[in-house]
């Protein structure tokens, strides 16, 4: 009897500390829980902050995109109108040849033209 009386109390030990031990990680897992939901508010409140700083480097670049194009075509225009030709100054005219009845062997008032000018009449 005395034995069983001692295995009682070491089963009710026993019950004890694994009620004891039960209870500590219940409340070790309540705790990381607790951290967890933390953790998963913090990550979502960092994303949403990226992607806010995502979209204004987006929007940023968007506006830069469109100034350099603005200024591309700007660039264009004033390149295109510096090389427009406005007016052409033809030899023909100031000395009265018409290129298409002379001929290259026989032009006409080559003494009144000077060398540059003959050698347009030859190249075309």
């Amino acid at each position: 009897m005395k034995n069983l009386r001692l295995e009682i109390t070491q089963l009710r030990r026993s019950l004890e500390d694994s009620r004891s031990e039960s209870e500590r990680l219940q409340s070790i897992s309540e705790q990381l829980a607790k951290k967890l939901a933390e953790n998963v508010l913090c990550i979502e409140e960092l994303e949403n902050r990226e992607m806010l700083s995502a979209q204004n480097r987006a929007a940023g670049d968007r506006e830069r995109i469109q100034e350099l194009t603005r200024q591309l075509e700007e660039a264009e225009k004033k390149d295109t109108n510096r090389h427009r030709v406005r007016y052409i100054c033809w030899p023909w005219k100031t000395f009265k040849i018409n290129p298409a009845n002379n001929t290259a062997n026989g032009i006409r008032n080559v003494r009144h033209m000077l060398p540059e000018m003959q050698a347009l009449l030859y190249y075309h």
